[in-house]
């Protein structure tokens, strides 16, 4: 049973884009079907359903996994998740209950992590954010290295139940054990933004500045300057503003004609400091990263 959820998840990120078009698979699955209704066939056919977002032709097809095999690892998981797309959440539940109650014989951590993230997910639908939070920490401990989706949903959660402190240890301690990343510093950076903790703020943009060039300095000395601003250090945030226009000029002219490079330069020509970037929003910093 565990082999077939691990191969199922394989087949979730991979078959649509290594077998061609989502919808060919369907109907070359569809009709292998016809002449014979094997298991498998009907959970590879789910999967291509889930991965084209028809969460009710995907739970019909687990539905119909299940009535022949109500232990299948991958029609609880799986189709719990459709249920919790279609807003069925007594079956949700029942299924999501099922398989954690099932991976618990397993020797191995990743099922079970699996399973308490599944229920994670279900109390944060059912908004029962305790319940959440609580099984999205026993899926953190169990994973050997969760990535940092599952380190910024626990932040999120933390933040609207424990406050900002705790959420703040939480992304420093996913920092160490997962190694730099973008997106857990700017997290870092709306939570104390959101708290107006501007020294935490600054010193975040710092540690980036260290190792980042070219335009994303440009954007992280833009949001130094506008945090001065705010500190009402209007001296101090002039200074870097200046500093981030003479990054601007060293940036090859190729590159400037990228949509982020023409947005900063829009910036920069303001000669008043950028409103805050509101609590909660991706700013600039984190939209266009993948650019820069």
């Amino acid at each position: 049973m565990m082999g077939l959820l691990l191969s199922s998840l394989f087949l979730l990120s991979f078959n649509s884009h290594a077998h061609g078009d989502v919808h060919q698979r369907i109907e070359q699955i569809t009709q292998k079907l016809a002449k014979s209704d094997h298991l498998s066939l009907r959970l590879q056919r789910a999967l291509l359903w889930l991965d084209d977002g028809d969460f009710e032709q995907a739970w019909k097809d687990y539905q119909s996994v299940l009535e022949r095999a109500p232990e299948n690892t991958d029609a609880l998981f799986f189709g719990a998740q459709a249920c919790l797309s279609l807003g069925k959440m007594k079956t949700a539940e029942t299924l999501a209950w099922q398989f954690e109650k099932i991976v618990q014989q397993s020797p191995e951590n990743a099922p079970r992590a699996r399973a308490s993230q599944l229920l994670s997910d279900l109390y944060l639908a059912r908004h029962e954010p305790d319940k959440a939070l609580s099984w999205l920490k026993k899926s953190l401990q169990l994973q050997y290295h969760p990535t940092p989706d599952r380190w910024l949903a626990l932040a999120d959660l933390q933040a609207q139940q424990t406050g900002y402190s705790t959420a703040l240890s939480t992304l420093k301690k996913a920092l160490v054990q997962y190694g730099e990343n973008i997106s857990l510093r700017e997290k870092i950076i709306a939570l104390a933004m959101a708290e107006k903790d501007y020294p935490s703020v600054l010193q975040q943009l710092d540690i980036q500045l260290k190792t980042s060039g070219s335009l994303r300095k440009v954007l992280l000395l833009l949001k130094k300057s506008d945090v001065l601003s705010l500190m009402k250090h209007t001296g101090l945030a002039k200074s870097v503003r200046q500093q981030a226009k003479k990054a601007f000029q060293k940036i090859p002219a190729h590159r400037k004609n990228q949509p982020a490079a023409k947005q900063i330069q829009q910036q920069l020509q303001n000669t008043t400091s950028a409103k805050p970037y509101p609590s909660g929003s991706r700013n600039i910093l984190e939209s266009h990263h993948d650019q820069i």
